[in-house]
């Protein structure tokens, strides 16, 4: 997941550096805008989604201590 998040940074950043370019026609910055916005979207989908992952993994294991707990008093 962080390999695709890098791989979408150095994307972001080839888009930019094109945008900032005086020969580039505006045909080609209006595409490319939306490609940079298209990418922000995506990169902040998958930060999210690896955030709730992790989240998702401490809650799971958290669960599972509380039940080894419960059955401890129980036993």
């Amino acid at each position: 997941m962080e390999e695709l998040i890098e791989s979408l940074d150095n994307l972001i950043m080839i888009v930019k550096e094109l945008e900032g370019r005086e020969s580039t026609s505006r045909h080609f910055i209006t595409i490319w805008e939306n490609d940079y916005k298209n990418l922000l979207l995506v990169k902040e989908y998958l930060t999210d989604y690896e955030k709730l992952a992790k989240d998702y993994r401490y809650m799971t294991l958290k669960n599972k201590l509380l039940k080894i707990e419960k059955m401890e008093l129980e036993g």
